[in-house]
This record gives structure tokens, C-alpha cells and sequence, in this order.
């Protein structure tokens, strides 16, 4: 987010708790019994960040993710993703989760919430568990980095691709470059032994499809295939049940529901902006994405002020 940009945000929001507005969103929210559920990906130290092929909007500084989930811990009720849903009246309640299975969710997330008590969900992919590189926007933009391309305008246009059509158009783009940049090893997912050690250390583990593939864009019998080879796959390798799941991308239909359904997951969570009601359907729950840029202020540090105008105000006025 530029500068500019990141003032007026931050105006906006400080116009609204001037006039109350964030504690109306927040008391609304409280009394409605809703879950704000935050959606993250990476969490990077500074040595990181600079090696990174992950596009900004999924990545956050270790330090800023410290003093987020600091805040959240102070204030709020942090609850988890696969508890029972009760209507809570007496709290703000918000709830954390990562996409993916970075490495980096284990290594700098994991040390940050577990000193702070604070449980997540990891969403992981079995079929890319413990690779280098394994998801292709990384590759992209790795491709792109020397031509000085818009990275974000074509992994937007290679997500509407079906798998078979976007790899050849990678390879395509891949000749047309001078190779990858690589990101230094910093790119890639968690391990079988790292997933089992944050198991035993309470965190959730869930489903985000096998191999991170956008469902809508698939036949059924390839969706029934993401969702239910996952699901088996963390079953037997992590000897719990699966039955939570997280779209990847966030893209849903009423057809891949029914395939999640049927294939025994009880909820799944999509990008869409809003809370978790009562009145949510349990296969389509909102969640909030947060990153580095909508959560810090002009100074470049973690401000709770940006923090609850991106987090509360904006999931309830989703709901309004």
C-alpha cells in the first residue's frame, strides 16, 4: 500500500473511532454472538522478507504479527476454529487462521502465539507439504522479477485457468524469461514432523484442498478428488479427524459444497468479508484477510486503530 494511500486509511479510521464508530462495530458484533475470523498466510522476519517471491498481500512482518497478536490477546477472546459455535454475548471474539502451510507458520507464527496463549488453524495441503516453491504464484512472480512485469495482473488472470491450461502458460512465460529468481529457500511448507510437532502443541490442522487447486475452475470428479484425497491423507498421516476445510482462494459454489459435504467436512471458510453468525451457512464462513499493509499505520509499525477498523468495522458492515 503507498504512503498516501496509507494515510487516508488511516484518517478514514480515525474519523470513525472519533464518532464511536468502531465500538458500535464492535458492540453489534458482540451482541449478535459473532466470531471475527482473521486470514493469514505468512508471517517473515526481516532477513526474509527481502527473498520472498509471496506477492504483499499475503505476508506480514514477524514483528507486526507479535504486537497483532499481543493486542487480540489483551482484548478479545481468541477462540478455535473447530470448537463448538455458541452464541458468546459477552465478548468480542476473533479467531485466527493461516492458509497454506508455510514454513514460516511454524517457524516464526507458532513461537509468537503459543507466548502470547493464543490457538490458530493451519489450512495445509498434503499433496505440497514439505516442497521449496510449490505454489505457482511464487513461480510467477519469480519469472517476472527481472522483466519488471505486473505479477499481480497475471497470476489474477492465470487463477480463471484450469490447471492443465495455466501450467502451459507458466512454461510459456517461463521462456519468455530469464529464468526464476529464486527466493533463497525461504518459500516453502511446513513438513510432515513439523505439522505433528504443532499438532501436539494444540494447533488445528485443516484441510486446504491437496494441492491448492481453485475448485470452481475444476470438472467435479476433480473436486471430489482436491477434497476428499486431502481429507484421507491428513486423516491417516496426522491420526485425527479432518472435518474443516478453507478454499483455496476462497472460491466456492453451491456444487463444491455439496462435495465437501458429502465427503464429511462439517465447516469451510472462504475470503469472503463478514463475521461468523448463527445465521452463517457452516460451509461458507467469512473471514477477514490481514496483512502488513492493512493493519499498520503512516509510521510503518502495527496500529490497533487500523487493526479494528480493518478487522471489526469492516466485518460488520459486510453483515449489514
Amino acid at each position: 500500500m503507498s504512503s498516501w494511500r496509507c494515510l487516508l486509511h488511516w484518517l478514514r479510521a480515525a474519523g470513525l473511532w472519533g464518532i464511536g464508530g468502531l465500538w458500535i462495530a464492535k458492540r453489534q458484533l458482540r451482541r449478535n454472538g459473532s466470531i471475527v475470523v482473521l486470514a493469514l498466510h505468512r508471517v517473515l522476519n526481516d532477513a526474509e522478507l527481502p527473498r520472498t517471491n509471496s506477492l504483499p498481500g499475503i505476508v506480514m512482518r514477524r514483528e507486526t504479527f507479535d504486537r497483532l497478536v499481543a493486542y487480540i490477546a489483551d482484548r478479545f477472546r481468541v477462540v478455535r476454529t473447530d470448537d463448538s459455535f455458541s452464541g458468546d454475548r459477552a465478548h468480542v471474539r476473533v479467531a485466527l487462521t493461516f492458509d497454506d502451510g508455510w514454513r514460516d507458520t511454524g517457524e516464526n507464527a507458532l513461537p509468537v502465539a503459543g507466548s502470547h496463549a493464543v490457538p490458530f488453524t493451519v489450512f495445509v495441503c498434503p499433496g505440497l507439504v514439505g516442497k521449496n516453491s510449490p505454489f505457482w504464484p511464487e513461480r510467477v512472480v519469480g519469472m517476472m522479477k527481472r522483466t519488471k512485469g505486473d505479477a499481480e495482473a497475471a497470476i489474477a488472470k492465470l487463477k480463471l485457468c484450469r490447471p492443465r491450461d495455466r501450467e502451459l502458460a507458466i512454461a510459456e512465460l517461463g521462456a519468455n524469461t530469464e529464468g526464476e529468481v529464486e527466493s533463497g529457500g525461504c518459500d516453502g511448507t511446513l513438513s510432515w514432523q513439523q505439522l505433528s510437532l504443532m499438532r501436539d502443541r494444540g494447533v488445528s490442522i485443516a484441510s486446504h484442498g491437496c494441492n491448492h487447486e481453485i475448485l470452481t475452475v475444476l470438472e467435479e470428479r476433480g473436486v471430489e478428488e482436491e477434497v476428499q484425497s486431502s481429507k484421507r491423507i491428513l486423516e491417516e498421516r496426522l491420526n485425527q479427524p479432518c472435518r474443516v476445510f478453507a478454499y483455496p482462494n476462497g472460491n466456492h459454489s453451491p456444487q463444491v459444497r455439496r462435495v465437501l459435504a458429502a465427503a464429511g467436512y462439517e465447516r469451510a471458510f472462504t475470503t469472503e468479508r463478514g463475521a461468523w453468525s448463527r445465521f452463517s451457512d457452516p460451509l461458507a464462513i467469512p473471514r477477514i484477510n490481514v496483512y502488513e499493509g492493512n493493519v499498520t499505520g503512516p509510521n510503518g509499525r502495527f496500529s490497533p486503530l487500523l487493526f479494528e477498523y480493518t478487522v471489526f468495522w469492516r466485518s460488520w458492515r459486510a453483515g449489514c
